[in-house]
């Protein structure tokens, strides 16, 4: 609207924009001061800057229901598919007053992936599974990676709650997915006695083959002794571990395989 005098009409508009025009409001911005500026809405809805390899838009947007419902618009079509070849977009930068609205969109159009696949999961964990205490140190573990992300990424880093919010889920998902296939694999493919598929024996194994040469053999048998006999303390440590491995891989993807980087005004 500023380009045009708070008169657009159409997308067609911005098509017939000249580099003379973006550059004049460019002008403005440098030369403008926020109390004595006659156009103060340049400060608060556009800021141009040009270079022969980067253009940056900085947009702001209204708080209210249908400027929302813009903004998840604006979102969905920048990802979309048939702007790959016209332009990479490298940055989106979003208000902090609106991190808990793109995580909750996003959480819905997830819902459905999210509910089954935890359904999934606590299927296999009664089927394949005969400790219940086991369960329960399993479910236990779902709301301990949560926390400690929240208490590493937003408290820690003050990471925005958004980003370690979607990525842990859709990590988790995998997860859990890969470790109800194998729960699968280990009881009806192969055979194997259930007592082969507890974290117990898991433990035991990976003690033997990976500290063989590291750690003297009656220290390695006292570990399998404890891990036996004290199964339940072992198995919420072993969960706690994992908890900032998944932490860990959660913080690489975020800021290396994710395909948007999102930074918030926090």
């Amino acid at each position: 609207g500023l380009l045009f005098n708070g008169h657009f009409i159409s997308l067609k508009q911005c098509e017939n924009l000249t580099l003379n025009q973006l550059e004049d409001y460019h002008s403005q911005w440098l030369s403008c001061n926020s109390s004595l500026c006659s156009n103060n809405q340049l400060h608060h809805y556009l800021k141009h800057l040009h270079s022969s390899s980067i253009f940056k838009i900085y947009i702001n947007i209204e708080n209210n229901l249908n400027k929302r419902e813009n903004l998840v618009y604006l979102y969905n079509s920048l990802y979309n598919k048939q702007y790959e070849k016209k332009f990479y977009l490298i940055n989106i930068n979003f208000d902090s007053n609106y991190q808990q609205f793109i995580f909750n969109y996003l959480l819905k159009i997830n819902l459905p992936l999210l509910c089954l696949t935890i359904c999934l999961y606590i299927l296999c964990l009664l089927l394949f599974i005969k400790n219940i205490f086991f369960i329960l140190i399993i479910i236990l573990h779902i709301f301990i990676t949560i926390l400690f992300s929240c208490i590493i990424y937003v408290y820690v880093f003050h990471f925005p709650i958004a980003i370690f919010n979607y990525t842990s889920i859709t990590l988790y998902l995998f997860i859990i997915l890969i470790d109800s296939f194998l729960w699968y694999t280990c009881w009806f493919v192969n055979n194997h006695r259930r007592d082969d598929c507890t974290i117990n024996r898991i433990i035991e194994n990976l003690l033997t083959q990976t500290f063989y040469y590291l750690v003297p053999k009656n220290l390695t048998a006292i570990i399998v002794l404890v891990i036996t006999y004290t199964n339940q303390i072992i198995v919420l440590q072993c969960f706690t571990v994992f908890s900032f491995l998944l932490i860990s891989i959660s913080f690489f993807i975020s800021f290396t395989l994710y395909p948007g980087k999102f930074y918030f005004d926090i």
